[in-house]
């Protein structure tokens, strides 16, 4: 019930930070689309970053964009209208595959939902940050960038258990 929601915000929130500050450990501005709750508020201040508010969060400045509600949410034109210079998902899927390429050729840093999302399903919140930031920072200078190349990572280790990779990777269209 609603513990167990709590829960899983605190968790995601704890994530998302933490993977944010592993691909940027300079951040000091976040700003948010409004779909991760008051937890990732909470997770955001306490480490020190400043929420930036505005009336559209993909075109503020800040060093840290939170993006989740719904999925395509930032294609390739809203890519190009980027003020933030890493783009961290609370949901499933908010970047698309050619917003992906737009966010590189922009010296903008998208990160892989299924990494900053991965909170609820990890543990206790210590756990959540170890294991999110160790998964980025080891993807964060992938010569294809962080998605690609959690995906190489994700593909390497389901190769140890799987005869055949699903095929495709988890971009929206």
């Amino acid at each position: 019930g609603c513990l167990e929601a709590q829960s899983d915000s605190v968790l995601l929130a704890a994530g998302a930070v933490a993977a944010g500050l592993a691909a940027c450990p300079d951040a000091g501005t976040a700003v948010l689309d409004g779909s991760a709750g008051p937890a990732l508020v909470e997770e955001l201040a306490s480490h020190g970053l400043s929420v930036v508010e505005a009336e559209d969060p993909l075109t503020a400045t800040a060093d840290l964009l939170f993006v989740g509600s719904k999925v395509g949410v930032i294609d390739h034109v809203a890519a190009d209208r980027l003020q933030a210079r890493v783009v961290v998902p609370t949901g499933p899927l908010p970047i698309t595959t050619r917003a992906v390429a737009h966010c590189r050729r922009n010296g903008v840093l998208a990160l892989p939902d299924f990494v900053t999302t991965v909170g609820p399903l990890v543990g206790g919140v210590d756990a959540v940050r170890d294991t999110v930031s160790s998964i980025i920072g080891d993807v964060a200078g992938h010569a294809d960038g962080p998605i690609l190349g959690a995906c190489e990572r994700a593909e390497a280790f389901l190769a140890g258990w799987l005869a055949d990779l699903p095929f495709g990777r988890p971009m929206a269209a």
